[in-house]
């Protein structure tokens, strides 16, 4: 869509006209891209901005998902907490508070209410929250003009942009997809890092699968490429739990286990902890299509991280070796747990592929593709 030179000029008057939510904060470091090394090594830089530490840094970050998965939920929610004064996100993460922007260029200011409503349960709305249903494309100057909002709040820690799709414009039909989607994140990632605030980037994922979940992301490797961070969020339909893979420049690559809960709009780390969602994530791909007996035995074994032996799984499961080693067998040649040594069981960090093949016992589904390595938590001591 093409902006009319009117409708341009009155957002540009509103950005510059000492907007109500405006907040006051020092002057912005000039943005600095020439260095000598030795000037470089000594320089006193200011420390890396957060929204959602250690989810979402300052830099431009992606967030892609099935349709109707939830994503724009998950913004809403860090939008509505980052704003919020005190606010915690994903329910346990204290927030860097700030001014947010939040374009939300899907929705409706009637749907935007409901959802809000569902989001506050209650509480007052936060004024550092500012929400636009329509924006320039970046054709139009629609990052020049996100570059004005955040000139006019310079305490902004946030702005999401819902979704990719509705700003990033008209493509050249230049030949080179790679480059056009380069350059599209490109435009929003230099007013991120001359701002030095998180930019929020969403859009959707791929039909079919990958098993790298970068691949899942829509368009070229230049949409992912670009960005500083890239996080997928992915939920079974009709189910409460889902996940976030996390990758970046300046963010520990990581998977969180998340809780959706549909009656006050909330998704949330699955445990009270990053730590915690990190392991749940790792109990749920470490028992993916197991049977109650395997998930025990690696449970048990996680308790152990340096490791047991068959004799003390029989014991914890009540039964004798010789039923106790051929699930060890199984789960160690799938690499659902270690052997370091002889007769020593550990941990694992992860697993990879698991498929739905014939079991081979009767009370699990055994079908996991063999791993070529495995990283043990902890080494046999």
């Amino acid at each position: 869509m093409s902006w009319p030179q009117a409708d341009l000029a009155a957002l540009d008057a509103l950005l510059q006209s000492g907007h109500p939510t405006s907040r006051s904060a020092p002057a912005p470091i000039k943005h600095r891209t020439f260095w000598n090394a030795a000037d470089l090594l000594t320089a006193r830089l200011p420390e890396q901005k957060w929204a959602v530490k250690p989810i979402i840094a300052e830099g431009l970050s992606l967030l892609a998902g099935p349709p109707k998965v939830g994503k724009s939920w998950l913004a809403e929610n860090v939008a509505v907490d980052t704003a919020t004064e005190n606010g915690v996100a994903l329910g346990c993460i204290p927030t860097q508070t700030g001014d947010v922007l939040l374009l939300a260029l899907e929705d409706t200011a009637r749907r935007l209410q409901g959802r809000l409503g569902k989001i506050l349960d209650g509480a007052p709305a936060p004024r550092r929250l500012d929400i636009a249903t329509e924006w320039p494309g970046l054709d139009d100057g629609g990052a020049d003009q996100i570059g004005r909002w955040l000139g006019a709040h310079p305490a902004a820690r946030l702005v999401v942009v819902d979704v990719l799709a509705k700003i990033r414009g008209r493509g050249a039909n230049n030949g080179n997809q790679y480059a056009e989607d380069y350059a599209v994140m490109n435009q929003l990632k230099r007013v991120a890092d001359e701002h030095q605030v998180a930019i929020l980037v969403l859009t959707h994922v791929r039909k079919m699968g990958a098993v790298d979940f970068l691949e899942q992301v829509s368009g070229t490797n230049g949409i992912a490429g670009a960005a500083d961070c890239t996080i997928v969020l992915t939920r079974s339909r009709g189910e409460e739990s889902g996940e976030l893979n996390i990758t970046g420049r300046d963010v520990e690559e990581a998977k969180y286990a998340m809780r959706w809960r549909k009656d006050v709009g909330r998704w949330d780390l699955d445990g009270n902890s990053i730590a915690e969602a990190q392991a749940a994530a790792h109990r749920a791909e470490i028992s993916h299509n197991l049977g109650d007996r395997s998930v025990d035995i690696i449970a048990f074994i996680d308790q152990h991280p340096r490791g047991v032996r068959a004799a003390q799984v029989a014991e914890h499961l009540g039964i004798g070796q010789d039923k106790v080693r051929p699930y060890l067998q199984r789960l160690e040649l799938s690499g659902r747990i270690g052997k370091p040594t002889t007769g020593l069981y550990t941990p694992v960090t992860g697993v990879t592929t698991v498929t739905d093949s014939p079991s081979h016992d009767t009370d699990e589904r055994y079908g996991v593709t063999p791993v070529t390595a495995v990283t043990p938590l902890f080494g046999a001591a």
